[in-house]
C-alpha cells in the first residue's frame, strides 16, 4: 500500500497501523520546539519540520535531511507498533539489532512509500 496525499497530509500503514505523516513550520506545533520531528503513538502520526523557519529553499541538503527525519520517526512508529518500548531497548541493545535485521523489508516498503530514501 503507498501512502497516500491528502491536502499536505500523508497516511501510511506502519507495521499494520495506519499513521498520518504532517509538516509543520515550528510555530504551528509545540512538538517541534525542541526537535525537527517526532512520532505521536497514542494519535497515530509523525509530525516533520516543514522547513527551516521559512528558509528551506536556501539550506542545502534538506530534502535529505528531512527524509533522514522522516526515516527516523518511522522507525519510532514501528517500535511501537511493535510494542517495544525506548526505556526497554537502553538495556537490550541485541534485541534491537535482531528486531531492525527481521523487520528491514517491512521498514525499507515503509520508507519507499514515504518517499524517505
Amino acid at each position: 500500500m503507498k501512502a497516500k496525499t491528502d491536502n499536505n497530509i500523508k497516511t501510511v500503514d506502519i507495521l499494520g497501523t495506519k499513521y498520518t505523516v504532517e509538516e509543520k513550520m515550528r510555530k504551528e506545533d509545540a512538538g517541534l520546539l525542541d526537535a525537527d520531528g517526532y512520532c505521536d503513538s497514542i494519535f497515530k502520526k509523525i509530525v516533520v519540520l516543514k522547513d527551516a523557519d521559512g528558509e528551506a529553499s536556501d539550506i542545502a541538503g534538506l530534502t535529505e535531511y528531512k527524509k533522514k527525519v522522516l526515516r527516523h520517526e518511522a522507525v519510532h512508529a514501528a517500535f511501537g507498533e511493535s510494542g517495544i518500548n525506548s526505556a526497554f531497548l537502553r538495556e537490550t541493545e541485541e534485541l534491537v539489532v535482531e528486531w531492525i535485521a527481521i523487520q528491514f523489508p517491512r521498514l525499507q516498503k515503509i520508507f519507499k512509500e514515504l518517499g524517505a530514501l
